[in-house]
């Protein structure tokens, strides 16, 4: 096994690394009786992992249909939310380096401490009885292919790992493409309480321009911070894990995340059952694994963050979810169950065909002579029935934007 080993690149070498903190102060509250629900930490990264996942697998699926190839046989995503401690702790803790950043941490003056706004991680600040992870793996996408340098030459394709990661451009198109670093990267770099997190990706062998060939596997670590100076050197704030080789434009230039047995092995040595290795010539096991420490977020915010943001894609069922708590219990995500959303996913189910509308409860809409559709009412006037919440202000004018299996925003 390569060794590994955190760097932590100038402003030189990233001159387009923004600055993540802060970016869950963006978030407005969802109104009426939508405005008591999870964290904004949970909301966000629901929102923005899921979305760039299931853009993932979506965008998979079309490539092996417009080829004529078999397709993965149940696309997934699973959280897993696990505690490590005692030797599961040291051997994760080995593995990923992060003695160095406790270090890095230590070092920091007062000014720095208060400036970087990491102390709130009680792993960093030195508690290392148990570090808390979540674990985000999806399975049957296309998995982070492409080459991490192309060092110039426009015919090589660019790396989705370095465009998802470190990039502030994104390569991502399509009506369902999320944007670039003003969201899924802030997403993903604030769901951690120390702002770092690992991703071991699988793809198929793409030889030629798109891929070095051979390469199936990669890991790379990644550390959101802010610009600061350790002794005379400046950095600009963003940290990775990987491995350098000798190169004529220095460290950074060298610089790449772990290959094919290489990043294996950092998994295996991990110590976590959870992690578990992908095999390239299975489809189902193609995809990326999200390691994010300390999250910002309990698995009770999130299953109820999936459920009020992605209800459309859950009742769907095109795209099994799972989310595991600390005790290693499944969480039932039943949207059908929030009375907030149960409105709304009656009157979708309707609109969808899902359900039948009644000549009592429907009527015609017709376009200069043309029917163009049908306007139904839905009601739930049973006792304690949602329809009865009419004294909850803003509930009778409240609607759900829906786009691509997801709720956009609901709106009053």
């Amino acid at each position: 096994m390569t060794n590994s080993t955190w760097f932590w690149p100038s402003s030189e070498d990233v001159n387009d690394f923004p600055d993540p903190v802060g970016f869950e102060s963006e978030w407005k509250p969802w109104p009426a009786d939508l405005e008591d629900g999870p964290s904004e930490y949970a909301e966000i990264f629901s929102r923005e992992y899921i979305q760039n996942s299931w853009d993932n697998i979506q965008q998979n699926i079309a490539n092996l249909q417009s080829q004529g190839l078999e397709l993965p046989s149940r696309p997934a995503l699973k959280f897993e939310f696990i505690r490590i401690d005692g030797r599961n702790l040291d051997k994760f803790s080995s593995a990923f380096g992060l003695d160095e950043q406790i270090q890095r941490f230590k070092n920091f003056s007062k000014d720095q401490l208060d400036d970087q706004r990491l102390g709130y991680s009680e792993f960093l600040r030195g508690d290392k009885k148990s570090l808390t992870v979540l674990i985000c793996s999806e399975f049957g996408a296309e998995g982070m292919w492409g080459n991490f340098k192309t060092n110039g030459n426009a015919l090589k394709q660019p790396s989705k790992m370095r465009f998802a990661l470190i990039q502030t451009s994104s390569n991502k198109s399509g009506p369902a493409a999320g944007g670039s670093w003003g969201h899924g990267k802030k997403a993903v770099a604030i769901s951690s309480k120390f702002r770092t997190l690992a991703v071991y990706t699988c793809h198929a062998d793409r030889d030629g321009d798109a891929d070095k060939a051979g390469v199936t596997r990669r890991l790379m670590g990644v550390s959101y911070w802010r610009q600061h100076n350790m002794g005379q050197t400046e950095h600009r704030g963003l940290g990775v894990l990987g491995e350098i080789k000798q190169s004529q434009t220095g460290a950074w230039g060298g610089f790449s995340p772990l290959e094919n047995e290489n990043a294996d092995a950092l998994i295996s040595s991990s110590g976590l059952p959870q992690l578990a290795l992908r095999d390239p010539d299975n489809l189902d096991q193609r995809g990326t694994t999200y390691i994010i420490l300390e999250p910002t977020f309990s698995p009770k915010d999130f299953k109820s963050a999936v459920e009020r943001n992605w209800w459309p894609l859950l009742r769907s069922q095109k795209l099994q979810i799972q989310v595991v708590d600390f005790d290693g219990e499944e969480l039932q995500l039943e949207p059908e169950k929030q009375k907030p959303l149960a409105p709304f996913i009656e009157a979708y189910e309707v609109a969808t065909g899902v359900k039948n509308m009644t000549d009592s409860t429907s009527k015609d809409i017709s376009f200069q002579g043309i029917k163009v559709g049908k306007l139904a009412v839905i009601a739930d006037v049973s006792e304690n029935g949602w329809s009865n919440d009419n004294n909850i202000p803003g509930n009778t004018s409240l609607v759900a934007l829906v786009r691509n299996d997801m709720v956009i925003a609901y709106q009053k």
